[in-house]
């Protein structure tokens, strides 16, 4: 796992990715990239600058999901845009 500007970052099975918009102008500002194989959530912004973000106390999805349908699960854990940062997980329904 490596930081940097475009060809010298490295990922290990990026696996998925979500566009960040700018809420008011709807400008494309990056790419979300799930860098499943070093376990993180890593972000490209529109410069090819790829940075991994500070997760703190985020659980395994498969411990705080629900309505699970298919196979697919919805995380119950909610994403700040502002700080690029995942809050506490949410309480798993009984």
């Amino acid at each position: 796992m490596k930081d940097g500007s475009g060809k010298s970052a490295l990922l290990n099975e990026p696996n998925g990715c979500w566009a960040k918009t700018d809420p008011k102008s709807n400008e494309f500002l990056g790419l979300y990239i799930a860098d499943t194989g070093n376990d993180c959530i890593r972000f490209a912004n529109k410069n090819g600058e790829v940075t991994t973000l500070e997760l703190k106390g985020v659980p395994d999805v498969r411990e705080t999901a629900s309505d699970c349908v298919g196979g697919t699960c919805k995380a119950n854990f909610d994403f700040d845009e502002e700080d690029d940062k995942v809050g506490q997980a949410a309480a798993m329904k009984s």
